[in-house]
């Protein structure tokens, strides 16, 4: 173990050289390309042996049973190297994201506030409810899946992702807080809430539903609520093939009847060139007819504004014919 700790120290030494020289080239007046790369293929390689001689001594500790302090201390020293590096790669990739050459001179880069303030992104929150599940991952897989993001930061993300009080809330806070229990926390949510199985079953019942209740609404909203639960379905790969064949009759039962009366009329008519199923060719038919029915609304909107226009204009003729009289 003291030849580990030994070279350690020569790595740990030669780590912060290469860091110091990657700083002073950040930061200076001029920026030469070609030099960051080659100071940061040089800091990257001292890195990785660093990390590797870390890991063997951290396992060392443990064969050794070494007390929690001792080993949360060194654990803790490892960590601040690996800080470090992933500092200074975000720096070099911000430099290096312009339209440089290798080899030429960059502008001094600072980091500048956009003239245009736009409002924060709010963190996607997640309850109990399994509807929800696909839209907050569909946001914080972005935060999951960021390199440059520490996992301890992203652990903080995902408790702030949950409601205060839920389930997953209680979840997520009964790991203690470490870069290892992330990915841990996350699997977890993933199989009891995210479970592919489970959100078939509930955006299928919700399907049912439109079946069963039939409500009497026009047929744009009766289109956007099939939409909703299609676009559902279709994350989950469950429109296409044998599927489609399934939520077909289905979907077509949740229609008015003078729509799949047309639809029956004018389906031998559609010519699938582009190998679309039933359910597609349907979908497309009712949004032709929803279109169909917005068009005809606008048009009866205008209509009206110039008959409105129009009987204004004659009364106040009238009013002004009435008047002249009197005089």
């Amino acid at each position: 173990m003291d030849a580990l700790k030994e070279k350690r120290s020569t790595l740990r030494s030669a780590f912060t050289r290469s860091a110091n020289n990657l700083e002073a080239l950040l930061a200076a007046t001029q920026l030469k390309a070609s030099d960051i790369e080659i100071n940061y293929e040089q800091i990257s390689e001292r890195f990785k042996q660093l990390k590797e001689c870390d890991t063997k001594l951290l396992e060392l500790l443990q064969k050794e049973n070494c007390t929690s302090d001792e080993y949360e201390k060194e654990y803790i020293t490892c960590e601040s190297y690996e800080d470090k590096f992933i500092a200074l790669k975000i720096k070099v990739k911000n430099v290096l994201a312009g339209n440089a050459k290798n080899g030429t001179d960059l502008p001094h880069y600072t980091d500048t506030a956009s003239k245009c303030k736009l409002p924060e992104i709010q963190l996607p929150t997640f309850d109990v409810n399994p509807r929800e599940w696909l839209n907050f991952w569909t946001q914080f897989q972005k935060i999951h899946e960021e390199a440059s993001i520490d996992e301890r930061d992203k652990y903080q993300y995902l408790i702030q992702s949950t409601v205060p009080g839920s389930t997953p809330r209680e979840i997520v806070k009964s790991f203690p807080a470490t870069a290892k229990n992330y990915k841990k926390a996350v699997e977890y949510l993933k199989e009891r809430f995210g479970k592919e199985s489970v959100l078939v079953q509930v955006y299928t019942r919700d399907l049912l539903q439109l079946v069963i209740v039939k409500n009497k609404c026009e047929l744009s909203t009766s289109y956007d609520k099939l939409q909703t639960r299609i676009r559902s379905l279709d994350s989950l790969g469950l429109t296409k093939d044998k599927y489609a064949d399934i939520f077909f009759p289905l979907i077509e039962s949740t229609l008015p009847i003078d729509i799949v009366k047309m639809w029956d009329r004018q389906r031998h008519l559609v010519q699938d060139t582009q190998g679309k199923s039933d359910l597609d060719l349907l979908m497309d038919f009712v949004k032709n007819e929803v279109d169909s029915e917005f068009r005809v609304k606008i048009s009866r909107e205008i209509f009206n504004t110039g008959k409105i226009i129009k009987k204004v204009s004659i009364l106040n003729l009238n009013l002004l014919c009435q008047l002249h009289v009197n005089c």
